[in-house]
């Protein structure tokens, strides 16, 4: 039996069996190719991950609530984001070792 790799994101560790290479996530109708993985969990929608999001030029303006992105074509795009109510208080932490 194969050994599931394993992601951390910030409140667990998460077993991944399946990738989906060649992928595209479309943000205000522009498609970004991205290479998903498929994780067990019910809490998690997307991890974008630091390579991804500097690829892109991502900035997050978090009192805004919104996301900029640079398309592959090299345009600039936003997208707000919709904060939903959390049924339980809910507080993440990122190690502060991140090569930029």
């Amino acid at each position: 039996m194969k050994t599931p790799m394993l992601v951390n994101s910030p409140s667990e560790t998460i077993p991944v069996s399946y990738c989906c290479p060649s992928a595209s996530l479309s943000l205000r109708g522009v498609g970004f190719p991205v290479s998903p993985m498929v994780m067990k969990t019910s809490s998690i929608d997307v991890i974008l991950g630091f390579d991804w999001m500097k690829k892109y030029t991502t900035e997050i303006k978090c009192k805004e609530k919104v996301v900029f992105v640079t398309t592959p074509k090299g345009e600039r795009i936003s997208v707000d984001v919709a904060v939903q109510a959390q049924s339980t208080p809910t507080v993440n932490q990122l190690d502060d070792d991140v090569d930029l």
